[in-house]
């Protein structure tokens, strides 16, 4: 079974027929990062979500075990950054276009 696969047992959502339930997923891991409109994304075992207060970048393992390995407060944004060639190319709300 994947990991995306796990359910909570003890939680459910109505569906939007208002009459489903449907399982909740298992939720594997929180961090505060502020407010964002930007979607995060996944490259080699590591987590990028750009927020308005900063980019953040997170590795994880096997068992889903997250660790924050940096944080970059001047580089903020609205838009979901991508990966090309390996390397992450962000657009920043000061206007910069950032390769990292």
């Amino acid at each position: 079974m994947l990991e995306t696969e796990l359910t909570d047992p003890n939680k459910t959502v109505l569906g939007p027929d208002n009459l489903t339930n449907y399982k909740t997923p298992q939720l594997v891991f929180k961090y505060y990062t502020g407010p964002s409109i930007s979607t995060p994304i996944f490259f080699d075992n590591k987590l990028f979500v750009l927020t308005y207060h900063g980019i953040y970048m997170f590795g994880y393992d096997e068992n889903c075990n997250f660790t924050l390995l940096k944080k970059n407060s001047s580089i903020r944004g609205e838009a979901t950054p991508i990966v090309h060639n390996k390397k992450l190319y962000v657009a920043s709300r000061d206007g910069m276009l950032y390769c990292l």
